[in-house]
């Protein structure tokens, strides 16, 4: 059984009420974000609660993996609030525990990577981070070739990260001006053809422009009570074919057809106590996962076939190597 609560089913907050803005407010996650002048902000989205679940996920493929091998079943006790604190350790309490730095709010830009945030273009905004020392040799390269800003290639600067942020502000000076003079689509495609993360900031207007998402079929149009047709962002499953069977047949192809049948079939059965189910021990894992993928994403990819995908062209493309 797999559960996933604010606080977990022990400890003395294990009846709090709580969600995913609690979590994050005392997960530390809300005191590194925003501007370092403001109150602290939310994440976007429900990150607490988007977190917590892939750790569920991950922790009930575990126990079943557990069962595959014992025929013992186990608790799964997810907490939100600690989701929050093992996602947050670069940038939360875990600087604090390995490097004695206390995490402040730097914007856009991480804690622990300078350069990094976004910086303006001619059109738009990019977004860049800079961790390796390599990495900001050539971006200072960059920045002197383009701009005539010698200050960028002080020796000061090199080595890892940590050298760098003390002195953040006039690093993003350097940077910004840099990319003030290149539109969004050249800093994009200059910098990854430096090997530099640079990233578009895409607006919402781009995404639904996206070519890699309309190649995907990932916008579905919906029918409205109205008559009209709406577009909707589809399901973020695809479910390419019987991965179990095809990593089979490969199999099998090494080995022939004859070694191939004598593997026993993964298959979930009624457990003969306590009446729950268990998987029979040396069924294997992966036929569960599997079906639980293919179950998961029968409902996407439904409502993906039965609209067509809207949307066309793109502002740019995506990078061809890394």
């Amino acid at each position: 059984m797999t559960s996933i609560t604010s606080f977990g089913q022990r400890g003395p907050r294990r009846d709090w009420a709580g969600g995913d803005l609690v979590a994050s407010a005392l997960g530390g996650a809300l005191h590194v974000t925003g501007e370092a002048d403001d109150p602290p902000v939310r994440l976007a989205g429900r990150q607490a609660c988007v977190t917590a679940s892939l750790v569920a996920a991950a922790g009930t493929l575990i126990a079943l993996r557990h069962a595959a091998r014992t025929g013992r079943g186990q608790r799964v006790d997810v907490s939100l609030l600690e989701a929050v604190v093992s996602a947050t350790h670069i940038c939360g309490i875990g600087k604090w525990h390995d490097d004695g730095i206390v995490p402040r709010r730097n914007g856009t830009g991480l804690f622990a990577s300078a350069p990094s945030g976004t910086y303006r273009c001619r059109d738009g905004l990019v977004y860049l981070m800079v961790n390796r020392p390599r990495h900001w040799q050539v971006l200072a390269a960059w920045i002197r070739e383009v701009t005539g800003m010698d200050g960028a290639c002080d020796p000061l600067f090199e080595g890892p990260s940590s050298r760098r942020i003390p002195y953040r502000d006039l690093i993003d000076t350097y940077v910004g001006e840099l990319t003030s003079r290149f539109t969004v689509d050249e800093v994009y495609h200059e910098g990854q053809r430096r090997h530099l993360a640079f990233t578009p900031v895409q607006t919402a207007a781009e995404v639904v422009r996206d070519v890699h998402l309309a190649a995907r079929g990932f916008f579905v149009a919906v029918d409205q009570r109205d008559g009209g047709r709406l577009a909707h962002a589809g399901c973020a499953l695809s479910v390419l074919g019987d991965a179990v069977g095809d990593a089979s047949r490969r199999a099998a192809g090494r080995r022939g057809w004859r070694g191939a049948r004598r593997r026993r079939t993964p298959r979930v059965v009624p457990s003969a106590t306590a009446g729950a189910r268990r998987v029979r021990r040396g069924a294997g894992i992966r036929g569960v996962a599997a079906n639980a993928v293919r179950s998961a994403g029968s409902a996407c990819s439904s409502s993906r076939s039965r609209w067509r995908a809207r949307g066309s062209g793109a502002s740019w493309l995506p990078a061809a190597r890394r």
